[in-house]
């Protein structure tokens, strides 16, 4: 004869703990466990992503900063043999001459400066023609990624970054 046990404790006056309920318990514990791993490697993923996102943002702010001091640098220049001088060197060494202006965090988007002398509609003109002068930057995407994390991607393959400013007389 088999005889069934009823095992329980007292918890106070209105609770009492059956054995049966603390296996219930135990169960939904490992099952939560189980959610939580697979909700984990997501979770992850999106803080991650918005972490890096903020990095690439600031990246972006510095180099259209970048772009501004350049061109507010080379409208203040009084002396034209100065400003001409700033503008060869920048055009000649377009991709590393930013480092004077942005120290970027990210090694996503590799940039390359470029200045030009422009009228008042934009069009390209000589020094002493030029009423502004234009600060181009392109960003230009270096990391390539697989193909499977190119299709969730949304960063473009080049960021144009144009600053246009008087040239002060």
């Amino acid at each position: 004869m088999i005889q069934k046990f009823n095992v329980s404790w007292t918890v106070n006056h209105y609770n009492t703990i059956t054995l049966k309920k603390v296996v219930e318990i135990m169960k939904q514990k490992g099952q939560g466990m189980v959610e939580f791993a697979f909700i984990l490697p997501l979770l992850m993923f999106l803080t991650l992503s918005i972490i890096y996102m903020g990095a690439m943002f600031m990246d972006y702010i510095q180099y259209n900063n970048a772009a501004r001091d350049a061109a507010r640098d080379i409208s203040l220049k009084q002396a034209v043999d100065s400003r001409t001088t700033v503008i060869q060197s920048i055009n000649a060494d377009g991709s590393t001459v930013w480092k004077k202006y942005a120290e970027p965090i990210t090694g996503l988007y590799t940039p390359s400066m470029h200045v030009d002398f422009v009228d008042g509609s934009g069009n390209p003109v000589t020094e002493d023609l030029a009423q502004d002068v234009k600060v181009t930057i392109t960003l230009t995407r270096t990391v390539t990624f697989s193909d499977f994390f190119q299709n969730f991607m949304v960063f473009p393959d080049q960021l144009p970054i144009v600053y246009k400013m008087k040239i002060e007389k």
